[in-house]
């Protein structure tokens, strides 16, 4: 697989401003899979939101583990009133794995040719509180590889990831996590 850029982003440095930029520039979809969401009103979900009022299919797919699904449905039924009202191409599913998984505790996004991995949650204390790390994976292979994960997680079916693939991620991640005291971004870079 082909990775033709990668970048590592840094919460609470640079990572909420990267995400938010990777979301704005989605033109053709832009399928996200968080745990929860904690506030409707954090910049990635006006960011989202302002996606699919740009013709963005967008996709949100949230746990249905029992500490949060009361919290996603009530998520999940206002974003599709959102979506009904301004006939948005916005749908939001709480994840049914079917035996594939326990749990989602993912956190990424596929925004047409790019793919976010890393532990930032959608929350406005993991974007400002938190050390999170993530990696923005830009190239065709690996969001098309991403976005057939993803379909399968949506159904529910069962998918894995290629052991190539997951070393690439979690070194990346290792190494973020083990010299990120000595890593400093700009704000807003």
């Amino acid at each position: 697989m082909t990775v033709e850029r990668t970048e590592l982003v840094v919460a609470p440095d640079n990572a909420a401003d990267r995400i938010t930029d990777v979301i704005d520039r989605a033109e053709e979809s832009l399928w996200v899979v968080q745990p929860t969401v904690s506030d409707r009103s954090m910049p990635f979900v006006r960011s989202l939101l302002a996606a699919a009022e740009r013709g963005v299919e967008v996709r949100l797919l949230l746990s249905s583990a029992w500490y949060v699904e009361e919290d996603n449905r009530r998520l999940a039924r206002w974003l599709g009133e959102q979506a009904e009202r301004e006939d948005l191409p916005l749908t939001v599913r709480l994840a049914e794995p079917d035996g594939a998984f326990d749990r989602i505790h993912a956190k990424g996004i596929i925004a047409d040719d790019s793919v976010v991995l890393g532990s930032v949650n959608w929350s406005n204390n993991s974007i400002r509180d938190n050390r999170e790390v993530a990696v923005i994976l830009h190239g065709s292979e690996p969001a098309a590889y991403f976005r057939e994960v993803y379909a399968a997680d949506w159904t529910g079916e069962s998918r894995s990831l290629p052991i190539g693939l997951v070393g690439a991620v979690a070194l990346a991640a290792g190494f973020a996590v083990a010299f990120g005291r000595t890593i400093r971004f700009a704000p807003g870079r």
